[in-house]
């Protein structure tokens, strides 16, 4: 099965561009559209609409809201969770198949506990668990080390498992 990814920045900025890739990938065979927002920028409309279009939507959840709000902000300095908890919310009610992307760094790597508990609360039936990002060449403040990262990934897929939650990074590689 083909994938077309829509990442960004935040793929909703463009919202014209999007629903113009969506359509035509549903006239191509054998072809699923995924994209990863912060959830800021949806509303019922657009949560409706990419539940018809089969779009799978990973929005993206570091953690509870002071561990998200420490490094998700908005450009004047305001933390994202509120919004990016409701966009969520609104592709789950819409009948979207929604999941939840998560960035581990120094953030989070000591609150991991509390980042699992949020995820079991909100029960989405896939999560990425990701290591911090790549920064073109640059140092990441946020990085932690590559060993760190695959115990983490490790315990939390034992628990998630536990729960019947499906964590992409680790599972589409157990499973067969």
């Amino acid at each position: 099965k083909r994938t077309v990814n829509l990442t960004g920045g935040e793929p909703l900025m463009n919202i014209k561009t999007i629903k113009y890739i969506i359509d035509r990938a549903k006239n191509m065979p054998n072809t699923r559209t995924v994209m990863f927002t912060n959830g800021v920028l949806v509303t019922k409309e657009l949560a409706d609409y990419f539940a018809k279009a089969g779009t799978l939507m990973l929005v993206s959840l570091d953690g509870p809201k002071d561990i998200h709000d420490s490094v998700r902000i908005t450009k004047d300095g305001r933390g994202t969770f509120d919004a990016s908890l409701r966009g969520y919310e609104l592709l789950r009610d819409a009948g979207c198949n929604v999941g939840v992307s998560s960035v581990t760094g120094i953030h989070n790597v000591n609150r991991m506990n509390e980042v699992s508990d949020l995820f079991l609360n909100l029960e989405p039936p896939s999560i990425g668990l990701n290591f911090g990002h790549y920064l073109l060449g640059k140092e990441n403040p946020t990085a932690i080390p590559m060993g760190k990262f695959g115990e983490i990934l490790t315990n939390f897929y034992k628990k998630m498992r536990e729960n019947n939650i499906f964590v992409e990074n680790i599972s589409r590689f157990i499973t067969p």
